[in-house]
């Protein structure tokens, strides 16, 4: 088995981000920064945190920085961690190509450290630049969806088959280059390609243009909208925040023990599903998720019930109770999927300001990497 964990760039540097923000009178917020200055929403709301990549000296950081990368990638190394899946922003936006985010995914490229894989995950949506994200149901953000065209996605295959795919690094199932694609940003009522076309054009404009054809692995959320992923064409399912229950009609504060516990019924709908279609379902290890750090910080719980980014929040998470979740996911995997398919990927590395990252926190004053640790204790147990 191997374990890995998404990874979210952080940094400010990347131009077209700073256009959308200068577009919309923002600037680019440093979300090492932003979760530091958090504020509670309840009593026993556990906010503001403090993360780091390297020390007490390290608080905030730029992923844009080739150190910054090097740092993390020995980090995830030194704790059992061998890849990263890469949060990737490539499409057409009004017909103009744009690669956002991309310096921290060429970044890890370049260092072409030993015995680490990468693969890149295609996100629909780029990332937000209104942060903190306004008091407002439904808020969204002008420029933040790619195109859905035929040319947006032979973009973004062009891009990952002449850049990465080629790396004897990236990951690959059965001979073919994992493609994960997170649909979950796409906006609704979005003109263009529905998600079957746009699925189909990957496969074979990638097979008539570069031989190769990508395993692309649905992301979920949530059990709704699974089945049309499959549908779609998609090769497996995975996930990503796969553990709170998302919805305005969900309790914006919810348990990680009780989570931890009922998440096996919604693996267990997704793999009845995956059954059907004769393919197979990974479930990510979720650390927690509280979003608030992303909102303003003089909302009220019961003004923001329901509302991204404020809730839900996981409450009561430990690192041995995410161990154990840890070692039902893999245990879920090496059950139900082929060696191949035998990887265990952590929701995130660095997901700092939605509360789901592996990352050191700095407590009382030291640097504590309990999180990391229980990553470290399963892979030193299976070695």
């Amino acid at each position: 088995m191997e374990y890995g964990a998404y990874f979210y760039p952080i940094t400010t540097r990347c131009p077209d981000r700073r256009n959308r923000a200068d577009l919309m009178g923002y600037s680019p917020v440093d979300e090492s920064l932003l979760t530091q200055n958090a504020t509670p929403l309840f009593r026993g709301h556990m906010q503001p945190n403090t993360y780091t990549i390297d020390g007490l000296n390290g608080t905030t950081w730029d992923d844009g920085d080739l150190s910054a990368m090097h740092t993390q990638i020995e980090l995830a190394q030194e704790y059992g961690l061998s890849y990263f899946v890469m949060d990737t922003y490539i499409g057409r936006k009004e017909g103009k190509p744009v690669q956002e985010m991309i310096e921290p995914l060429n970044h890890l490229v370049k260092l072409n450290q030993p015995n680490f894989g990468f693969a890149c995950m295609a996100v629909m949506g780029s990332p937000r630049v209104v942060l903190p994200v306004p008091n407002v149901p439904d808020f969204e953000e002008v420029g933040r969806y790619y195109d859905r065209t035929k040319e947006s996605v032979r973009y973004l295959i062009d891009t990952l088959a002449t850049l990465y795919w080629n790396n004897p690094n990236y990951l690959q199932i059965d001979q073919r280059p994992y493609l994960p694609i997170f649909t979950s940003d796409m906006s609704p009522g979005h003109d263009g390609l529905d998600l079957p076309s746009m699925i189909e054009e990957m496969k074979e404009y990638s097979l008539k243009t570069y031989n190769v054809v990508p395993w692309v692995a649905g992301v979920v959320r949530k059990v709704k909208g699974a089945e049309a992923l499959l549908q779609a064409g998609a090769d497996g399912l995975t996930g990503y925040a796969f553990l709170p229950q998302f919805g305005r009609d969900s309790n914006p504060i919810q348990s990680y023990r009780q989570r931890i516990k009922d998440i096996n019924k919604e693996w267990a709908e997704i793999q009845y599903l995956c059954n059907r279609f004769g393919v197979s379902f990974i479930p990510p290890a979720v650390v927690g998720w509280d979003a608030s750090p992303r909102g303003m910080n003089n909302s009220n719980l019961s003004d923001v019930t329901g509302v991204y980014p404020y809730t839900p929040i996981l409450t009561s998470a430990t690192p041995e109770l995410f161990g154990k979740h840890l070692r039902e996911v893999a245990n879920y995997i090496k059950e139900q999927a082929p060696p191949a398919q035998h990887r265990a990927t952590i929701c995130a590395w660095n997901e700092v300001t939605e509360g789901a990252a592996l990352l050191p926190k700095i407590i009382d004053g030291k640097v504590n990497p309990q999180y990391l640790e229980e990553v470290k204790k399963l892979t030193m147990s299976e070695s």
